[in-house]
């Protein structure tokens, strides 16, 4: 934190964010086989009043990979957050949190991949920090790709209106700076 301390604002990159995709059963335990989960940087860019962000996933990589296959008792959920990477056991769902996937069931997104002519799907996601976030879900697109006979998920995009985006962002800066508080107030209880 000392080196970025040093840097000026302007010097950061304007975003810096992590996802992580998985998938899980009917009673939404996140399965553990190889296919299951893979976790990714995102990247954002501005186009046309929205932030889109992104994410990529390897093609070829026979271990990383999110397998989405024709089963009607798996789903794919997933959260995106702002900052670092967090440990497996760690939860992003803390005051970094961006959005939330809503959980899809794997048979409709495969269903929809195969009839789709660049092998996307679409589902929705929400950002809890806003209000009434659930009646106003954002749209994600996810890419996939075939290789050897394995649908694999290789590209993320959650498009984010700008009338959302900065509403979240005031939210979120704020949350950091009541975090902040807490952590000084902390600080001082302890000398």
């Amino acid at each position: 934190m000392e080196l970025v301390s040093k840097v000026e604002d302007q010097d950061l990159l304007p975003f810096v964010g992590y996802c992580r995709i998985f998938v899980v059963d009917n009673d939404g335990l996140q399965r553990k086989t190889k296919g299951s989960r893979v976790e990714a940087p995102l990247h954002m860019r501005v186009e046309n009043g929205k932030r889109i962000f992104s994410a990529y996933f390897p093609p070829k990589d026979p271990v990383t990979m999110l397998k989405i296959q024709s089963d009607e008792q798996e789903f794919i959920y997933g959260k995106l957050w702002v900052g670092t990477i967090c440990k497996p056991e760690e939860n992003p769902n803390t005051n970094r949190l961006l959005c939330v996937i809503q959980g899809q069931n794997c048979k409709r997104l495969s269903e929809e991949v195969d009839s789709s002519p660049d092998s996307t799907c679409k589902c929705k996601a929400y950002m809890p920090f806003l209000p009434e976030c659930y009646s106003k879900p954002v749209d994600v697109r996810l890419t996939t790709a075939d290789e050897k006979f394995v649908t694999k998920l290789v590209k993320l995009e959650v498009e984010v209106p700008d009338e959302m985006y900065e509403p979240w962002m005031r939210y979120y800066k704020t949350l950091k700076k009541v975090d902040q508080e807490d952590k000084n107030g902390e600080k001082d209880e302890k000398k």
